[in-house]
């Protein structure tokens, strides 16, 4: 019961950050999403941790598994945030919810028991997941793929999503099975905080491309050209930082600034 409590409450935490990333990452970028994550995640854990977890379980080897977990964890939501701009969150999470087939895979591999009928249930499960989340919705078949081989429509993105979904499935999975490895050795907050260590990227999101005034030249600088034939030559410059401005000087020395 407890079990079935605990699954239920993580399934519920995985649907609402699912949600909150998916809209984060679409409006800031994946790899500021993820860089948010973690600073948040790491100022939940830290005081626990620090309170709490005892330095002395922390063993080459529990070492070794907590870079693995880290490692493992921070691709794995690197790609899932990309994922996450190019599809439909069920989709890219539907297939990512298969890391418990990946990590039952894995402990059998390293040696666990696993039971032909569980194994059985859990094939049938994570096909029955992926089938569900690769499906493209109604009506979708008959979209305008926008552009050769439909790659560009609807049912195109569906199929990138599921494709960068795949490996999140297994990365989470190798880190559901370190994890629970870490758990048997030393405390769980242990476990919770290498993948919060790792903020190789700035916080701040990516501005957005600079575009020419109008009969600018790329590259920047100034261009001299007749702007039509009510005056005459105009000096066109680049927008200026942080997100630009077009400015103009026509003949007589009056500047006009327009800005995005």
């Amino acid at each position: 019961m407890i079990a079935v409590l605990g699954g239920l409450g993580a399934a519920v935490c995985f649907t609402i950050s699912a949600l909150c990333a998916s809209a984060s990452s679409r409006a800031i970028g994946a790899q500021s999403t993820l860089a948010w994550v973690m600073l948040i995640g790491l100022v939940l854990i830290l005081p626990p941790t620090v309170l709490l977890a005892d330095p002395a379980q922390l063993t080459w080897p529990t070492v070794g598994l907590l870079a693995v977990a880290g490692a493992s964890g921070v691709a794995g939501l690197l790609i899932e945030y990309v994922a996450f701009r190019r599809g439909k969150v069920g989709v890219v999470t539907g297939i990512a919810s298969t890391e418990g087939m990946v990590a039952a895979l894995i402990s059998a591999a390293a040696g666990a028991r696993l039971h032909a009928r569980t194994g059985l249930l859990l094939a049938l499960v994570t096909v029955g997941v992926a089938v569900t989340a690769a499906s493209p919705d109604q009506g979708q078949a008959d979209a305008d793929p926008g552009g050769p081989g439909g790659s560009g429509g609807p049912g195109g993105r569906t199929v990138r999503a599921a494709v960068l979904a795949l490996p999140v499935a297994l990365l989470f999975g190798l880190t559901l099975y370190t994890t629970g490895r870490i758990g048997a050795r030393a405390s769980v907050l242990w476990a919770l905080l290498p993948a919060r260590l790792d903020r190789r990227r700035g916080l701040h999101p990516a501005r957005p491309a600079p575009h020419p005034c109008p009969a600018g030249r790329p590259g920047g600088g100034r261009h001299r050209g007749v702007a039509g034939q009510r005056s005459g030559p105009v000096t066109f410059q680049w927008p200026q930082p942080p997100y630009g401005s077009c400015r103009a000087r026509s003949a007589d020395g009056t500047v006009t600034q327009k800005a995005d």
